[in-house]
């Protein structure tokens, strides 16, 4: 079966992307952490998924990149029990760096609306304060870009760290900015299931690039991934996925879906809904990070 990232920690079990939620997640045994970022107005990286604080925290609003961190956002915590502070970047690279957790990979998705020179220059004034950083560190951080603004600083202040691509898109995902700069590509898992998705995959597979996909919560999506032969499930239910884990690697018998039609009940398998889907997704991403066009025929 394919490693297993808690997506945004242990997140059915704990409050999403804080520190109880990935020590939930690393405990458990996965083999990634994956989470979000954001700026603070007062240059404090977050690990916080949504550009506003409304819905995870308890008086939390209005949008983070325009709201200090000190005195303010420092003293919220979540509306999810048991309740939580915010972690910052800074707290959780620590965090990844202990010498229990070092063994654990740290996929930050970065969304669109993140200024990319600024983000990536927090970025690297916080890892590069961590002792041996580009060797122990760097080789374990995987940066997630849904918007190819993002591909050239990326390249040229974190060239350190990995890279993927994150999005529903297998189109976009294979234009030249994106081909020959990413490591891996990270692909919500309905789109893996078309035919499109196939030939990606097999693509992938034979040109070397890592396949990952989120978000897997039931035994039928980790029997596909592993039939499939992913490299990463991302779940919100890294326990049971771990355990089911190791039952198929105790018994070494391929895992096998318990419905075998379960595709066949939900709407996001059909293809109108997955060409609707890419719409809208590369609309919102064109209105929090800018055109995508000019940067479609780039080799960066």
């Amino acid at each position: 079966m394919p490693k297993c990232w808690g997506h945004r920690g242990a997140s059915a079990d704990y409050p999403e992307n804080t520190l109880a939620s990935f020590e939930s997640a690393a405990r458990a045994g996965v083999h990634g952490i994956e989470s979000d970022v954001h700026i603070t107005s007062d240059d404090y990286i977050l690990m916080f998924h949504d550009p506003e604080l409304g819905r995870t925290t308890i008086g939390g609003s209005g949008s983070i990149n325009t709201q200090p961190y000190k005195g303010n956002i420092e003293n919220l915590v979540t509306s999810k029990k048991p309740e939580q502070k915010i972690p910052t970047f800074r707290e959780t690279i620590a965090w990844l760096n202990k010498p229990e957790n070092q063994h654990l990979e740290f996929n930050i998705d970065v969304k669109p609306n993140n200024d990319p020179t600024r983000l990536f220059t927090l970025m690297h004034e916080v890892l590069s304060s961590q002792p041996d950083w580009e060797t122990t560190l760097a080789p374990r951080i995987i940066l997630g870009l849904w918007h190819p603004k993002f591909i050239a600083p990326a390249l040229t202040i974190l060239p350190q760290v990995q890279r993927c691509f994150i999005g529903i898109d297998i189109y976009l995902a294979q234009r030249p900015a994106f081909w020959d700069s990413m490591h891996a590509y990270s692909i919500a898992f309905p789109m893996l299931a078309s035919s499109e998705g196939q030939k990606f995959r097999e693509r992938c597979r034979k040109e070397g690039k890592k396949v990952y996909t989120w978000t897997c919560n039931s035994q039928e999506q980790w029997a596909m991934a592993a039939k499939w032969e992913l490299d990463v499930v991302m779940t919100d239910t890294p326990i049971p996925y771990m355990l089911e884990r190791a039952k198929v690697f105790q018994l070494k018998k391929p895992i096998v879906p318990r419905d075998p039609w379960f595709m066949w009940k939900s709407l996001w398998y059909y293809p109108f809904v997955g060409w609707l889907a890419r719409q809208l997704v590369w609309r919102r991403l064109e209105r929090f990070g800018g055109p995508i066009a000019p940067y479609l025929g780039i080799k960066i």
